[in-house]
């Protein structure tokens, strides 16, 4: 399953029990690597959606191994839910009619989908300053989600990497400062900035390499090791700025 679908953002099952909503792990009664996810959306919707208990399988059901709710987030690396329907309403004397304990869960579900942007880590580089040892970025995490290592890429035109920095985290719907070293770092006239990360903490979760905007990329000229050299067309635009002024200079 995990190679037919390789990138998603939610995955959900349902099943008969009691009326619970349940994310991993069921095998370990340990909170997911990536609890600020699940436990903000475990406020949301009990605050303004529904009073579904959403718990850790293990803790909130009982220990079970081998569901694909596990497999979901621990092999795909997707956030997981299993929707547990209460089957004893259908015994004489429920209060509840089934179709509104599936109604209410419903609207659960309709607010995943609705929200599905913000289950993932979604980083947005603010600003970019290198200078002679250092990188000093302003990083915005936009999602619900943390990401934990990731990095600073400088390719050529070709897409060849020249350079990344040492790994850095970044917390769920977080601003942080990040600094790094720029030992061994090169600039050429043609370089490209990305930032490198995985969508969610859990180790199986999806890698994305997003384009850092030129615009916002500072070079600190003290860092004279670190200036790239000059591209072809301002190498020749140099050339014909200095032919016109000695021509100037010639005919005064």
């Amino acid at each position: 399953m995990n190679e037919v679908v390789s990138d998603a953002d939610l995955y959900v099952t349902m099943h008969t029990g009691v009326w619970i909503m349940l994310y991993p792990w069921g095998k370990w009664p340990e909170q997911p690597s990536d609890w600020e996810l699940f436990h903000h959306i475990r406020d949301d919707v009990n605050d303004n959606i529904s009073e579904i208990p959403i718990r850790n399988a293990n803790q909130g059901l009982y220990p079970n191994c081998g569901t694909s709710r596990d497999y979901g987030y621990g092999v795909m690396g997707f956030p997981t839910f299993t929707f547990e329907t209460d089957d004893e309403q259908f015994l004489l004397g429920t209060v509840e009619a089934l179709s509104d304990r599936l109604g209410e869960e419903l609207d659960v579900m309709k607010y995943l989908v609705q929200n599905i942007w913000y289950w993932r880590a979604r980083l947005v580089i603010e600003s970019f300053e290198i200078t002679e040892d250092k990188i000093v970025a302003d990083v915005s995490n936009l999602g619900h989600a943390s990401t934990s290592n990731a990095t600073f890429h400088y390719s050529d035109s070709n897409g060849n990497l020249i350079w990344h920095s040492e790994n850095f985290g970044v917390n769920a719907t977080n601003q942080s400062e990040i600094i790094v070293g720029t030992k061994n770092l090169s600039l050429v006239g043609d370089g490209i900035w990305t930032v490198h990360y995985q969508k969610r903490v859990i180790d199986s979760s999806t890698w994305v390499e997003e384009l850092i905007d030129g615009s916002i990329i500072m070079i600190d000229s003290g860092g004279k090791g670190l200036l790239p050299a000059p591209s072809l067309f301002i190498y020749l635009l140099s050339l014909i700025t200095a032919a016109i002024a000695r021509k100037n200079i010639s005919i005064d």
